[in-house]
């Protein structure tokens, strides 16, 4: 006989957050507490750990994003991503060598721009991948990451 499915996940939207604008704030930690479960083992704790860093960053530079962004990634990303949109009023990312991105680190990136606005601040995406614009139009979030097919090779 089947188990009783939890009824709050049913009809449950994950991307309805983005239209929210009263927690645009709260978005991107609330995904960075999902990210990693406090629960997780100590031996997931201690690889990701050694794992590379998702991005670098130096002042006055486009962050670099990693070929590789997965869930596993969000919430290191996430905390480098706040501590740059602290100390910056501009931020560029650079997404021309990313092979291989999934759901989780768009959203964050769509809360990182929605914070970025509410701030009165500028994140920009520059030189988006063909795999970059190809997950962000799958998921319809490439115009509110402001990414283009046309606009990926011209700068």
């Amino acid at each position: 006989m089947a188990e009783k499915q939890d009824p709050g996940l049913i009809g449950y939207d994950p991307l309805a957050w983005i239209d929210d604008e009263d927690d645009s704030e709260d978005d991107a930690e609330k995904l960075a507490d999902t990210a990693m479960p406090d629960s997780a083992p100590a031996a997931q704790t201690k690889a990701r750990e050694t794992e590379p860093v998702a991005i670098a960053s130096s002042e006055d530079q486009a962050i670099v994003l990693e070929p590789v962004l997965t869930i596993q990634h969000v919430g290191e990303l996430y905390q480098k991503l706040q501590a740059v949109l602290e100390s910056q009023d501009k931020i560029e990312l650079d997404a021309s060598e990313v092979t291989s991105i999934d759901t989780a680190v768009l959203q964050l990136l769509i809360a990182l721009k929605k914070t970025a606005v509410g701030s009165g601040k500028d994140v920009t995406i520059d030189f988006p991948s063909e795999k970059f614009i190809e997950a962000a139009d799958l998921l319809g979030v490439s115009e509110m990451l402001e990414v283009e097919q046309a606009a990926a090779g011209f700068f």
